[in-house]
């Protein structure tokens, strides 16, 4: 995230880069998957505000779960009018869909495995079939948080959200598949929205700011064009996760 920072730096921005729940130096024990973190979104925004006056104009940004916190805290009813628009980058559309994916990767390399001495797993893990996976892993999070991991979905939050809002991922990702940032893509309700998948080899997940100079010159176009938000502008801020 330091890479990224220092791109919105160059486009003149001033940066709020405060850790999520349960990272870092923040408070809070376990990681919320955006449910909770959205409102420290709200709450962010309006010290921005209060800081900058009237005139400030902000940006929201981020990457990999950031990319859904950021999404879903732009979905609020609450949220401040000083929001213009949303980057997300390599987001998921939903906790389920990401598990699904990642469990069935995790399977096959088992299968691939297995394969060879003549067991073949069918594409499931052994004693540990998804869909009990899914309601364990749902009813330890709902102990711990009280709730569900449907709850957290960047896909429900896009289509409630008519910010301008531009969509990154890479096609090398192989922890998020680019077609997670698709389908949120695809159901976003904005009018002025953009995907932008870079192919190739880029370096994997959350990948897409080591194109640095095609990184900086896409978001400064899609932001310019969307939300006449220029450069060397003191109110203009993003805030990252």
């Amino acid at each position: 995230m330091g890479y990224v920072s220092k791109i919105f730096y160059d486009m003149g921005y001033n940066i709020l880069m405060p850790y999520s729940r349960g990272q870092g130096s923040s408070d809070g024990e376990f990681v919320t998957f955006a449910y909770k973190d959205k409102q420290d979104w709200i709450n962010w925004i309006n010290k921005v505000n209060q800081i900058n006056g009237s005139g400030s104009e902000v940006i929201l940004y981020g990457q990999s779960m950031g990319a859904d916190e950021a999404l879903e805290a732009a979905a609020q009813k609450n949220l401040p009018s000083s929001v213009k628009a949303v980057v997300a980058d390599c987001g998921y559309s939903t906790l389920p869909s990401l598990l699904y994916s990642l469990y069935t990767r995790a399977a096959n390399k088992l299968n691939d495995f297995t394969a060879k001495i003549g067991w073949n797993l069918n594409g499931s893990i052994p004693l540990a079939p998804y869909d009990q996976f899914l309601k364990n892993l749902n009813n330890i999070n709902y102990l711990l948080q009280s709730f569900n991991i449907d709850d957290a979905s960047g896909i429900t939050a896009v289509k409630n959200l008519a910010l301008p809002t531009l969509f990154i991922a890479t096609a090398d990702d192989d922890f998020i598949p680019d077609s997670e940032t698709k389908a949120l893509y695809n159901a976003s309700i904005s009018k002025n929205k953009q995907l932008w998948i870079l192919d190739g080899r880029v370096g994997g997940h959350a990948s897409a700011n080591n194109a640095v100079v095609a990184y900086q010159q896409h978001i400064q176009s899609f932001l310019d064009a969307c939300c006449n938000v220029k450069n060397n502008s003191i109110s203009n801020h993003t805030i990252a996760a």
